[in-house]
């Protein structure tokens, strides 16, 4: 598990901390430009999502799979990250859009 740092995004498998997600989509949100707000606002609804289906999964496990349940979300959520410019993104991954420092 990564925290993104860029030494790390070497590795196609990795996994990302979702407190270090919940951050950099929240730094998004109050960036002056107004896609990237954009962007940190749709991010933070999503992880919210995801977060609470885990926790109830833990209290109540579903009879469908979660990866399933969210599939339609997750699949728009990537073709939105992978419709991004190289402009937007800080290492031309999709999925690590809008560099954060």
């Amino acid at each position: 598990m990564s925290d993104g740092y860029q030494v790390y995004r070497k590795y196609p498998n990795r996994l990302r901390c979702w407190a270090h997600l919940i951050r950099k989509a929240k730094g998004l949100e109050k960036s002056l430009d107004q896609q990237a707000q954009q962007f940190g606002k749709e991010t933070l609804a999503l992880l919210g999502s995801l977060i609470t289906a885990v926790r109830r999964a833990r209290e109540h496990p579903p009879d469908t799979p979660l990866t399933k349940t969210h599939q339609a979300e997750l699949i728009a959520y990537r073709q939105h990250c992978e419709r991004l410019t190289p402009a937007q993104r800080c290492d031309g991954d999709p999925a690590s859009s809008f560099s954060i420092t």
